[in-house]
Parts: structure tokens; C-alpha cells; sequence
């Protein structure tokens, strides 16, 4: 019954985010897997799997009926996709990920990742007092802990599916916005998971079965919400988080780079976050052209790369720029270049 009414909730997702696809698949998985009548897995799996699956192939025919290019694009939730982002990694690249994946579970000097784990540890704990307090049924604290334990390992699965099926190399290497996406599990966790934990506990007054579930609920999401960041985007049209743009509006000033230019940054050195801070990096630079140049083998071949753009910024030097700016006679500690320069260089050395 609980799928039934995840359904929706599921085929929303499985149209909307690449994530939602691969959680939709493995909610489906968990419910067969769990103990139950058989014909009540099967039917919990085929709602688990069935709308969402359905909703997906028509959100699919109804975008390739009204913007084809769509399906193209490297988010697109589209099957042909999947297999062609999986198959433009090398199993090098997916050793790095893997790495670099179960590596960030264990550092605890991020907050999100704090919250990541001690969402569902301080549930848990909840649960177990209402149980050991004679508050909470012995069943249902322990569908909870198997529900805990299940949603994180579902969770954590069906991230790694999406980096590994739904996104670029560049971006699979550098975890792009796991930050966000285990900050949204903690939130659920607390709210959700408190909301069932109070709800299924044996209260004193009738009242509380009512308004006690939410009222906390509601406040531990209030509490982490004001913590992480501040309820402005509530209310105000105009709100803008500085702290995301801040580094490129630093870089900037410190280059005195001009609005409305096409871009080339140079990042091989230092690799960014492709995908979150293009988007960010071309609304402080006002421009439609913005790109990256990050684990590349080589650097860029200046003599054909330079007519696509009009400033190179090495903010991410690394040997291979410093040889390539050295080969051309630039300092090879030069921050930036514009390629009218180049292009001037390159007629010097033609004519030489």
C-alpha cells in the first residue's frame, strides 16, 4: 500500500531527474526483496516500476514530438543516453570514480556528509527509545530500522547509478553536487523518518496522533533549513546565494575580465565543477559562451582553439599550459590572454 501511494511521487521523479529514474528502479528491487506475501511484492514492484516507467516513455515520445534536439543533450533521461555516457568511460575513469565516490562517505569535514549519516543515526535513536520505553511496537521500530537501512543503501545506490549512467566523464570525476543531493536525503530522513517514528509510536493523548508528527517534523526540517542556509527564497523573487558566485566574481576583478566575452578557462590544473559552475560562471560573466578545459590529455592547440574565443583564462595552470604558453613566447605564468594577442603573435612567428 505504502508503494501504491509512492507511485506517483516515483514517476514525478523518474521524468524530472535522472536520480529519480534509477531510485524508482531500485525501490522496485527493494520491495521484491523484502519479506511479504508474494503476490504483494509483486504487486508493490509493478507500481514501484510500472508508472514510472510508463510516465518516462511518454515524457520521452512527447519530447522528441516537440524539441528532438532535446533528447540529445547529455542529461537526457533517455535509454540510448545511459549507454552511451557508460560507454564513453574507460575502466580507469571508473576506478577514479569509485574512489573518489566511497572516499567522500567517510569524510566527515563536509556537513552535508555529517547530516548524511546522522539524520538517520538520530532516527534510529528515536526509535529505539520509543522501543525500549514500551512506546513503540517491536514490529514497527523494527520496519523502521529495516526502512532506515534500506532507504540509505537505496539511496546511496541510485547516486552512484546516476553518475556512472546520467552524467559526463568530467562531472562523474568530480562528484558534481553531491553536496546537494545527500543534504535532500538528510532532509527527507529527518522529516519523514520523525514523522513515522511519532506517528507510530503509542501516545498518551489522542491529540498527538495527530498534530504532534507533523508539528516536529516540521520543525526539525525548519531547524536544518535555517541552519544550511535562510528562508529569503520564500519569499523574495529577487534572492540570489553571493556565496556561489563569489569565486568568479573574485576572479573577475582580479583579471579585470569584461562582461559579455566568450570564455575558454583553462581548469586541467585544478578541476572545477563543470556543470554547476558553468551556469553560475556565465551569469557573472554575462556571456552565453563559457567552456572548460579540464582532464584533458593535452592542452588546447591554441593555433585553431583561439577563433572560438576571445579570452583564455589559465586558472588551473599546470605543466601543460605553462610548455604551451612557453612554446608561443608568453610568460608562462601569464593569467589570462586574449586571443587577439595570440592571433598578433602568431602572425610575428609566420613571418619570422
Amino acid at each position: 500500500r505504502a508503494v501504491l501511494f509512492a507511485a506517483p511521487i516515483l514517476g514525478f521523479l523518474a521524468i524530472t531527474k535522472n536520480s529519480g529514474v534509477f531510485l524508482a528502479v531500485m525501490t522496485g528491487a527493494l520491495v521484491l526483496a523484502l519479506d511479504g506475501a508474494k503476490g504483494s511484492r509483486l504487486r508493490g514492484a509493478a507500481a514501484a516500476w510500472g508508472l514510472p516507467v510508463l510516465l518516462w516513455y511518454l515524457w520521452g515520445r512527447h519530447v522528441r514530438l516537440v524539441y528532438p534536439a532535446g533528447m540529445e543533450s547529455k542529461h537526457a533521461v533517455d535509454a540510448s543516453a545511459y549507454l552511451e555516457n557508460l560507454t564513453g568511460k574507460t575502466g580507469e575513469e571508473l576506478a577514479r570514480f569509485w574512489q573518489a565516490f566511497t572516499a567522500y562517505w567517510v569524510d566527515f569535514s563536509h556537513l552535508e556528509n555529517v547530516l548524511y549519516w546522522g539524520a538517520p543515526a538520530l532516527t534510529l535513536l528515536l526509535v529505539l527509545v520509543f522501543w525500549r520505553t514500551g512506546r513503540m511496537k517491536g514490529r514497527h521500530a523494527a520496519a523502521l530500522t529495516a526502512g532506515l537501512a534500506g532507504s540509505l543503501a537505496l539511496y546511496t545506490g541510485g547516486l552512484a547509478a546516476t553518475y556512472v549512467f546520467s552524467m559526463p566523464t568530467e562531472e562523474m570525476l568530480v562528484l558534481a553536487s553531491i553536496g546537494r543531493y545527500s543534504l535532500t536525503f538528510s532532509l527527507l530522513v529527518a522529516g519523514g523518518g520523525l514523522l513515522l517514528a511519532l506517528y507510530l509510536r503509542q501516545p498518551e493523548r489522542r491529540w498527538a496522533v495527530r498534530w504532534l508528527p507533523a508539528a516536529g517534523s516540521l520543525l526539525v526540517c525548519l531547524a536544518m533549513t535555517l541552519a544550511w542556509g535562510d528562508t529569503a527564497p520564500l519569499y523574495s523573487r529577487t534572492y540570489h546565494r553571493r556565496s556561489e558566485q563569489q569565486f568568479w566574481l573574485d576572479v573577475k576583478a582580479r583579471y579585470g575580465l569584461p562582461e559579455g566575452a566568450d570564455y575558454l578557462f583553462y581548469t586541467n590544473g585544478e578541476p572545477v565543477d563543470a556543470w554547476a559552475d558553468q551556469f553560475v560562471a556565465r551569469y557573472v560573466f554575462n556571456t552565453d559562451t563559457l567552456d572548460f578545459w579540464q582532464r584533458q590529455y593535452a592542452a588546447p592547440d591554441l593555433d585553431t582553439i583561439c577563433y572560438g574565443y576571445d579570452y583564455i583564462v589559465f586558472l588551473g595552470p599546470d605543466e601543460k599550459s605553462d610548455r604551451l604558453l612557453t612554446d608561443w613566447g608568453f610568460d608562462p605564468d601569464t593569467a589570462w590572454l586574449e586571443t587577439v594577442l595570440f592571433s598578433a603573435r602568431q602572425d610575428e612567428y609566420l613571418q619570422a
